[in-house]
């Protein structure tokens, strides 16, 4: 799946959302993403879509940057796990909060770049519906 095709920040955030849904548990998931949509977005960071996967019900097995491409290898949580499993439209790590929810915001941990550095407005949120 290479996500950065889809049109807008909600649909790529529902779209990530309906493949845990075609999953069956323990079922694997590849994403590919152009390296600069995680590198060069105020609002996207590898954590950052790591969190989002996981918040949705898919567990990043393995993250992957080449010198041009993110390789996203996913695996939506067993049922035994997702049973007992809280999914949260707000993540905290690392004292990082992540808010997954439209409109997208510029992360705090990029909020210090200049914005030459930020040249891709790639964004990816989803709707409370997602979460479920």
């Amino acid at each position: 799946m290479v996500l950065n095709c889809v049109a807008s920040p909600c649909k790529r955030g529902r779209m990530l959302a309906l493949v845990k849904r075609h999953l069956k548990p323990g079922g694997h998931f590849f994403l590919m993403i152009p390296r600069r949509c995680v590198e060069n977005s105020p609002y996207c960071t590898s954590n950052y879509l790591e969190k989002l996967l996981l918040a949705v019900g898919l567990e990043v097995l393995k993250l992957k940057h080449s010198p041009k491409v993110v390789f996203v290898c996913a695996m939506r949580i067993p049922a035994s796990l997702e049973t007992r499993r809280v999914y949260s439209r707000i993540s905290s790590v690392d004292g990082v909060s992540y808010c997954f929810t439209a409109p997208p915001t510029v992360l705090a941990e990029v909020s210090g770049l200049s914005s030459s550095q930020m040249t891709d407005d790639f964004a990816v949120c989803c709707s409370e519906e997602d979460f479920s």
